[in-house]
């Protein structure tokens, strides 16, 4: 899911207290504005702004195809840019645009005229095309989307190497709809689930099942979408589970809970049609390795009829092995990345801002309302940070 954002980076706050602040913008920066005024105190601002996704989570990637793939690849360029001090004044400037006439977004292209136009796949059904075009307002595919699915959609499973933010979390969320909807031509009845996607964090988890709502928003039959996340009661999972859930999209810990615990839950599972790991390398980075080798096992039953794609923005040994036992023999290595890529981070603008103590907290609330009036109502991000400590030397 794409998002707009910015975040800021005050340092030295007298108190030595640090704060955080997430909040998502739906109307005016105000209460934002007040918060920092009570915290805010002295040294200077570093400003990020990406206009790109919600999280900057893009890395470089290694070498060649993995092992086990029939090892077709597609590379792409890119560029980078650093960052640069500048005067609070040409940064304010810089930042000041009138705020949108509307809150409807205008049609994005998403892609460029290389790239084809969602209207043109004759694989996916009308209520998918009719999200794209009316919800999400997408007429082009990016470059992972017309890299992953022509093989996503004739079935094969597919090793991707895609970056954060590059339109991945569509590429494996409509070929596994239309996958859901075949099934539903063949039963409506049926309690089990049908796709499963794997998320690193409880946060990605989140995004993508309201992407997943989204693009199933016009289906005349409806298809149900269930996040299971920890941190959170894991009874409300039970409720959930008392009805039907088409697309499940959890994390691994919690997904083990259920597969440990829960009779039920497996059965329900032992029919799986797709499975997705999406971010593989976090996933096996933050230690969740023995997990999705559990669960693999857990869903053996299907291994041998079920798609499965794994996304990754690296694709270290770690990836290639657990491609080695998830997938089918056969699978597609698709890379978007390629060797010489940039990363993600920088692509995104970086702003350094130097104040002294008296005109810190002014130069911030005019950044914040400068914001508030680019994207007037519309939904962004903004994230402040403070250290904990006076800088020492």
């Amino acid at each position: 899911m794409r998002c707009t954002g910015f975040l800021v980076l005050v340092g030295l706050p007298e108190t030595g207290r640090k704060s955080l602040f997430v909040r998502e913008h739906l109307g005016s920066l105000g209460n934002i504005q007040r918060s920092v005024s009570r915290k805010l105190t002295s040294a200077s601002i570093l400003n990020m702004d990406s206009a790109g996704s919600y999280r900057d989570g893009g890395r470089r990637g290694g070498g060649g195809g993995p092992r086990g793939s029939n090892n077709r690849q597609r590379g792409v360029g890119g560029t980078g840019s650093g960052a640069r001090a500048v005067s609070t004044e040409s940064v304010i400037s810089k930042r000041t645009s009138p705020p949108p006439e509307t809150d409807v977004p205008k049609r994005s292209k998403v892609g460029d005229a290389s790239t084809p136009r969602f209207a043109d796949l004759t694989n996916v059904s009308a209520s998918s095309l009719r999200a794209l075009a009316d919800d999400f307002q997408y007429e082009h595919m990016t470059k992972v989307q017309a890299e992953t699915l022509p093989s996503i959609l004739k079935g094969e499973d597919v090793l991707a190497k895609a970056k954060t933010g590059t339109g991945k979390t569509l590429a494996f969320l409509i070929p596994a709809v239309e996958l859901l909807l075949k099934q539903r031509q063949v039963s409506n009845d049926s309690e089990d689930i049908g796709c499963l996607v794997l998320s690193p964090t409880r946060e990605l988890a989140a995004q993508i099942a309201v992407e997943a709502e989204r693009l199933t928003k016009f289906q005349t039959h409806s298809i149900r979408v269930a996040c299971f996340v920890g941190g959170t009661n894991i009874k409300g999972d039970e409720r959930v589970l008392r009805s039907n859930v088409d697309i499940l999209v959890a994390t691994p810990g919690r997904l083990i809970d259920h597969l440990s615990n829960n009779n039920a839950f497996r059965a329900r599972l032992g029919k799986l049609q797709i499975l997705i790991m999406d971010e593989a390398d976090r996933l096996l980075d933050m230690g969740f390795r023995p997990d999705i080798e559990r669960i693999i096992g857990y869903l053996k039953a299907s291994a041998s009829t079920r798609q499965t794609l794994l996304f990754s923005a690296t694709v270290p040994k770690t990836v290639s092995e657990i491609a080695l036992v998830s997938l089918r023999k056969k699978y597609v290595y698709v890379d978007t990345v390629g060797e010489d890529e940039d990363q993600t981070h920088m692509h995104v603008k970086q702003e350094l801002m130097v104040e002294n103590s008296s005109k810190q907290f002014h130069a911030l609330e005019r950044i914040l309302q400068n914001e508030a009036n680019r994207f007037g109502r519309k939904k962004y991000k903004v994230m402040v940070f403070f250290i904990t400590a006076p800088a020492t030397g």
